[in-house]
């Protein structure tokens, strides 16, 4: 998945997991997949943290509530 400096993304739970409803936005995209992002609510509020890009998604934890209620797992 392609993103960029400046998106807003939503932590998942765990790899490919759902996602959580923390948000964070990107910072920097590092080499071999890893992205730097500054969270924005929850616990660790304003941290900057290095995930892996299957880690996070666009998609908020209602979107994709409502996908999985719409077409199933």
């Amino acid at each position: 998945m392609e993103y960029s400096k400046g998106d807003e993304v939503y932590i998942r739970d765990f790899p490919f997991g759902r996602p959580t409803k923390i948000k964070a936005k990107i910072l920097a995209l590092l080499k071999n997949g890893f992205i730097n992002v500054k969270i924005k609510n929850g616990l660790e509020e304003g941290k900057i943290k290095r995930y892996s890009e299957f880690q996070i998604s666009r998609l908020d934890y209602q979107d994709y509530m409502d996908d999985l209620e719409m077409n199933g797992v």
